[in-house]
């Protein structure tokens, strides 16, 4: 019989045990990381989204008017996707007739890898999506809005609503006016 102070080895099984043991702790370390990192995401979003709000906002008091140029009914809310064009105004360069004092009104960081980049969600190259909004131009303080509901739809009392889609829970809004 061996006694266990002459054993100078792990057996077969107790090293297959161990190494079973370390998988199962990083199979669910892996899976908090994923959850962290989706979660941080759509924290990200939301606070670009508030950002991209408050500039349209700050937009507003600082021309007492949006940015319209001529687009569609001047009496009917607008909405728009946050494109080149409006990206480049809202951080401060005169385009197509809007924002001719060149004040910068928010800084973007990601964009699309493109000619004419549109900022995109904290996803980024991975399945980033582009943002949307919607101005109040009538002035009744309400906007009709694309959301997770049963409707698809949802009226809120606001000025302006920005919104963006989750692409890693396709159908999902992350809207600036929700919580």
């Amino acid at each position: 019989m061996i006694c266990a102070a002459n054993r100078k080895a792990f057996t077969l099984t107790e090293l297959l045990v161990v190494i079973t043991i370390i998988s199962i702790l990083l199979g669910m370390l892996y899976g908090a990381i994923r959850t962290v990192s989706r979660y941080s995401r759509e924290t990200i979003t939301r606070g670009e989204l508030a950002n991209i709000e408050a500039a349209w906002k700050n937009y507003y008091d600082y021309y007492h008017s949006w940015p319209t140029n001529g687009v569609g009914n001047s009496n009917a809310d607008l909405e728009f996707e946050l494109d080149f064009t409006m990206a480049r105004m809202l951080q401060g360069f005169a385009t197509n007739g809007l924002n001719q004092d060149n004040v910068p009104f928010l800084d973007l960081t990601r964009f699309e890898k493109s000619d004419a980049p549109a900022p995109i969600n904290a996803w980024g190259a991975n399945g980033g999506q582009r943002y949307s909004f919607k101005l109040d131009v009538d002035g009744d303080n309400t906007l009709t809005v694309k959301d997770n509901t049963a409707s698809g739809t949802n009226t809120i009392f606001r000025r302006v609503a920005v919104w963006t889609r989750n692409p890693e829970r396709p159908g999902v809004i992350i809207g600036s006016w929700q919580q």
